[in-house]
């Protein structure tokens, strides 16, 4: 089953780190670096100054990092953090509060369906920008990310790819 992929932009991303290195893969624009995160429920590609970037926080296996792309100049600029138990989630990606009291055993679950909430957000997000280009106005509402979040994680959950098995 293909891994969802997961993008970077101004907005602060959590993943779950399965392992420390990544694998040396030829992107579009070059060499770029795959990670699998998310108990292997997604990728990320980073390039050399997100590679580096994560090197420099320190970041290793499970652990849990926040990763931010934004353009300074005509650069653009990668901030990765290693979020731990000690320290709050970035502001911009608050933990709700509920997040908290959960029982350990809970936290893998709310980290997956977590994850496939923001890529039914990125799906619906890019699948807009693609009609708009088509000249085909298309939108989605809250309803519908919803139900696409839910459609794949009961599908993770059937396929063995979930928390719980």
């Amino acid at each position: 089953m293909p891994r969802d992929v997961i993008r970077f932009d101004e907005e602060p991303v959590l993943v779950k780190l399965d392992f420390a290195e990544g694998i040396q893969v030829e992107g579009q624009y070059g060499v770029d670096w795959q990670y699998r995160v998310n108990d292997s429920a997604a990728v990320i590609y980073l390039p050399k100054e997100g590679r580096d970037a994560l090197k420099d926080c320190g970041a290793k296996a499970g652990d849990n990092v926040a990763i931010r792309k934004y353009k300074r100049g005509k650069m653009w600029v990668w901030d990765i953090e290693r979020v731990t138990e000690s320290k709050s989630a970035p502001q911009a990606t608050p933990q709700p509060e509920s997040s908290r009291a959960l029982p350990s055993e809970a936290q893998p679950v709310f980290q997956q369906l977590a994850s496939v909430l923001c890529a039914a957000i990125d799906a619906v997000s890019e699948a807009q920008k693609y009609a708009a280009g088509k000249n085909l106005p298309l939108q989605f509402s809250a309803d519908d990310v919803r139900a696409i979040a839910l459609s794949v994680y009961i599908g993770n959950q059937r396929n063995g790819n979930g928390a719980h098995k």
